[in-house]
């Protein structure tokens, strides 16, 4: 009984590992840095976070450069417009700066991964991110 038991067991394990999903990868294109608008739309599609910095209207800073994180999304996964897109409430103290003096600086800023040319891809919780360093000719600064 005992090894009817495990036979079925090891049956079971074998079809539920036959039946997984591969591990979800890609490889990351990234466009040349002479066509700075792909290069832009790129950007946007990569990041979740952004940077939004105002001129504060707020004391004790009042007038001193003010930065806030958000998250950002150009659209659906693989079908993003190269467009970011933030909902934000006139309560955040960045559109209430932005209420008063409508100047700001908006930072995307993307990853570059040491290898270039290796498949990328999410495992677990773990989230990917390119890496783009100043010095770089393909850096979107």
């Amino acid at each position: 009984m005992d090894a009817l038991l495990r036979a079925a067991a090891s049956l079971l394990l074998g079809l539920l590992c036959s039946s997984a999903p591969p591990t979800f990868s890609y490889r990351v294109h990234i466009p040349p840095h002479d066509q700075v608008a792909r290069v832009a739309r790129f950007v946007a599609h990569q990041c979740d976070w952004a940077s939004l910095a105002t001129i504060s209207t707020h004391k004790p800073v009042v007038g001193q450069p003010f930065s806030n994180v958000f998250s950002v999304s150009d659209g659906p996964p693989g079908s993003g417009s190269g467009a970011p897109y933030m909902y934000l409430t006139r309560m955040e103290i960045s559109v209430q700066d932005l209420q008063v003096k409508p100047a700001f600086f908006f930072i995307l800023d993307a990853f570059e991964p040491t290898n270039l040319d290796s498949t990328l891809g999410k495992q677990g919780l773990g989230l990917v991110l390119l890496v783009f360093y100043p010095v770089s000719k393909r850096c979107h600064r």
